[in-house]
């Protein structure tokens, strides 16, 4: 039975040694497992040709003889190798992969790039009498000196709604995670020393004859791989970046869900947006404790180095961060997080074949429909109170993400000046917003240290009367800015 890997998620040791114990995955066993061991060096060339061409090589060893693996997105063929031998591109068995693969090297040297090590338990399961394939890893990936140790489950059927059957019956069991990444990917990512590092929003591949639903779901997925990846950093120890990263990577997929709601079922993604909002409700207050701490106060501090109060004041903040941020662990670590990532990646291989309006067209009325809530925010910008400055910001920052996520349908000198400047204005509201926040929370851990309050609001009012004045500036340009989608 040929069968495609569907999905894979990680858990936790204890989770997976009573993993078949658990009340679903019991009930769908079907016979006896298969256990193996499976030990594998990579190999790959210093400018990695074989990866940047799309094919993956690597030797297994054995007691008596080694098998070279390659593969690409359609071949995986093996070959026999002497005991000790290293890779040998001749010896592959397809002729068009092997052509390809010999053109790639171009008679270049090739060394181990990564080594994995994983021992593996293959649990044949069936629902509804569709067979599904629940296979266990435990191992590592190592690189650099560096190992990458885990617990996942993979679930690989024919029928590709049964294994997210399986996986979401899983999910709402014990806590799990979404592993996006192959061995391949998170191989190479040690190798280069990017270890569990946040990471930045990537442009997203569209194409304008594609229905608004199929480019709804590349948008969606792009933001998921941020969040994986910064999920990821955050659970091995990672810092404010990984914080920040993380919670940008929960506004953009709200922003999706919002850029898009006109072709999506509003009762099939209250719960994701519920979530969403959520998560959004444990992450803001993180973030916005770190920057308190790390930015509003240690800039306070170091103009008044000897002001007792003010380091008190830090210690206390700290201590309200360390509490946001155990909330937060403790978000990602649940039942709910797990849940919400299975569900979603099911929906969304549902969408990959939806419907809609054809995407250039959709995503011109969408910049349009946003860039006019803008613009309308803006209005009377110079006498706006707070709260209307927030309101703008949102507005920024919404269109933002709308124009970032429909880039590579416009492309071009016009788009950038659009972006540059919606992101000026958002950094400007966004220093006035700080100060705002910083407010509040010195409030919530001194709510009637008035002495401290006036000597923060001054300090707070400055900034916010400097940033006002920098954000008309920065409105007077933006007003200019072409509506490129119009052309």
């Amino acid at each position: 039975m040929d069968l495609e890997s569907i999905i894979r998620l990680r858990l936790s040791a204890e989770a997976a040694h009573a993993l078949v114990r658990q009340p679903p995955i019991r009930g769908w066993l079907t016979g006896r497992p298969r256990s193996r061991r499976q030990a594998a060096t990579y190999y790959d060339t210093a400018d990695e040709a074989l990866r940047n061409g799309g094919i993956a090589l690597s030797v297994k060893a054995g007691d008596r003889q080694r098998t070279q693996i390659a593969a690409s997105d359609t071949v995986r063929v093996s070959s026999v190798l002497a005991a000790g031998a290293g890779p040998d591109l001749a010896r592959i068995r397809d002729a068009d992969l092997r052509a390809r693969a010999l053109h790639l090297v171009s008679g270049a040297s090739m060394a181990p790039v990564f080594q994995t090590d994983v021992k593996i338990r293959a649990y044949p399961l069936a629902i509804e009498g569709v067979p599904v394939e629940m296979t266990l890893g435990v191992g590592q990936i190592s690189a650099l000196d560096t190992v990458d140790g885990f617990v996942e489950v993979e679930f690989r059927a024919a029928d590709r709604m049964a294994a997210y059957n399986v996986a979401e019956a899983l999910a709402a069991t014990v806590p799990v995670l979404v592993e996006r990444r192959d061995f391949i990917a998170r191989g190479y990512a040690l190798a280069h020393g990017r270890h569990a590092q946040a990471a930045l929003a990537q442009d997203v591949t569209l194409d304008g004859a594609w229905n608004a639903r199929r480019g709804f779901t590349a948008v969606l997925r792009n933001c998921l791989d941020q969040f994986a990846a910064n999920e990821g950093a955050f659970a091995a120890g990672g810092g404010s970046e990984a914080i920040h990263q993380l919670r940008v990577a929960i506004r953009r997929m709200r922003a999706a869900f919002s850029a898009f709601s006109s072709v999506l079922p509003p009762d099939e993604t209250a719960d994701f947006r519920a979530d969403l909002q959520w998560l959004q409700q444990i992450f803001g207050p993180l973030r916005d404790w770190d920057v308190f701490c790390n930015e509003t106060l240690a800039t306070f501090r170091s103009a008044l180095p000897n002001h007792g109060e003010l380091r008190a004041l830090a210690s206390e903040a700290r201590a309200a961060r360390g509490q946001a941020l155990i909330s937060a662990r403790e978000a990602l670590t649940s039942v709910r997080d797990g849940l919400f990532q299975v569900r979603l990646e099911r929906w969304l291989e549902k969408e990959a074949g939806g419907e809609g309006p054809r995407l250039a067209a959709f995503a011109a009325n969408a910049l349009a429909k946003r860039d006019r809530k803008l613009r309308r925010a803006g209005k009377g910008l110079d006498g706006s109170a707070p709260d209307r400055l927030h309101d703008i910001r949102i507005a920024a920052k919404k269109a933002r993400y709308a124009a970032e996520f429909f880039r590579d349908l416009f492309g071009g000198k016009a788009t950038r000046k659009y972006l540059r400047a919606l992101r000026r204005i958002q950094d400007g509201l966004g220093a006035m917003n700080d100060a705002n926040m910083a407010r509040r929370l010195m409030n919530e851990i001194r709510p009637g240290d008035r002495e401290m309050a006036a000597l923060l609001d001054g300090w707070f009012a400055a900034r916010i009367v400097a940033s006002r004045s920098d954000v008309n500036a920065l409105w007077r340009k933006f007003e200019r800015a072409p509506r490129y989608w119009e052309d």
